[in-house]
Parts: C-alpha cells; structure tokens; sequence
C-alpha cells in the first residue's frame, strides 16, 4: 500500500513537471511581465497575519464566532500565498530569460540584479510552498478536531528564524525593482504598477 502511494506521488510529480516545462514562458522579456502580475493588497495581506488584528478579532467575535472567521482568513491567506507564488513564478521567468542574454555579455546591471531576482523568488516559492501544506495542515486539523485550539495565522507567516512570507515577498519585490531599474525608467514605472 505504501508503495502505491509512493508511486502515485511520484506519477504527480513528475506530471506537474512536465506539464510546467511545456506551458512555460521561456522568454518573458520587460513587456510579458505586468499584464501577467496578480495584483495584490499588501494591507490586507499583512492584517490577515497580524497578531494584534487576531486578539481583537478573538476579542470581538467570541471563541466561536473566532474560529468561524479563521476558517475565512485561512483559506484567503491561502489564495494570496497561491497568488504570490504566482507572481514569484512571472518575475523569476523574467530574471532567467535577462540572466541568459547576458550571460557571456559585459556587466550592465541586467545580469547581477537578474540573479538575485531568480534568489529571491527561488527561496520564497520553497517557503511559500511550505507556509501553503501548513494552512492545509491547519484547516483539516480545524475541520476535523473543532475542540482543538484555533490556530493563528501570525505563526503560520514564518516557517522558522529563516523564512517570514512578507519578508520573503518583500525581497522580491525589491529585486524585481532593481532589475526593473537596469531596463530603464519605463519598464520601472510599468512594474512599480503592479508591485
């Protein structure tokens, strides 16, 4: 029976794989970037994890009418997680296509601020991925064992000392802004839309 299983995670994998290798944007240039981009409220994003907003909420609502709302932050926190590794995915394809056409060119700024875009989006999709599996971890466990404590979502946000998802996000958005800037003050002004 664990074999099966393994087989069939494995069987998933490998066609999540491949599917991303076909539909791929092998050359996302400056201008296949910002009609791509989910836009995004990072107020909203940073009230969801703000334990403050949580201990009014828990204040306000009662334990019941708290954990009838967590079940509504959950799964909105996951959509902007899903959301945003989205757009690490648009950004990181960019910085790969900038990093390939400079890789043997003169240093103009394109190619070093290319590669810490494809770091910074590289470590925040393995982080995000992370945070994603533990708010499902969390929404079952609220699903299945409604004694249990409601989780907070302030905790979710950080997967260790390492990894905070508006941090990490953050992080991106600076060195896309970099990256933006190397192309020129258009394609700044363009993306300053959309982060």
């Amino acid at each position: 029976m664990i074999a099966g299983i393994l087989v069939t995670l494995i069987v998933i994998w490998s066609l999540r794989t491949v599917y991303r290798q076909i539909y791929r944007f092998r050359n996302r240039t400056e201008y296949d970037v910002v009609p791509y981009m989910v836009p995004l409220d990072l107020g909203e994003l940073t009230e969801l994890v703000d334990l403050l907003t949580e201990e009014i909420l828990l204040d306000e609502l009662g334990s019941k009418g708290f954990r009838e709302e967590q079940f509504k932050r959950i799964r909105l926190l996951k959509e902007y997680t899903r959301w945003m590794r989205r757009n690490a995915d648009v950004l990181q394809e960019w910085g790969e296509y900038g990093f390939r056409r400079r890789i043997h060119a003169e240093e103009d700024g394109i190619k070093s601020s290319s590669l810490k875009l494809i770091k910074a989006c590289q470590q925040f999709r393995f982080g995000a991925r992370a945070v994603q599996v533990d708010l499902h971890i969390k929404f079952l466990k609220m699903k299945l064992f409604p004694a249990r404590p409601v989780p907070r979502l302030s905790n979710v946000r950080r997967i260790d000392a390492s990894f905070d998802l508006l941090f990490a996000y953050q992080a991106i958005r600076v060195a896309a802004e970099y990256l933006s800037q190397a192309y020129g003050q258009d394609c700044y002004d363009n993306l300053a839309q959309v982060l």
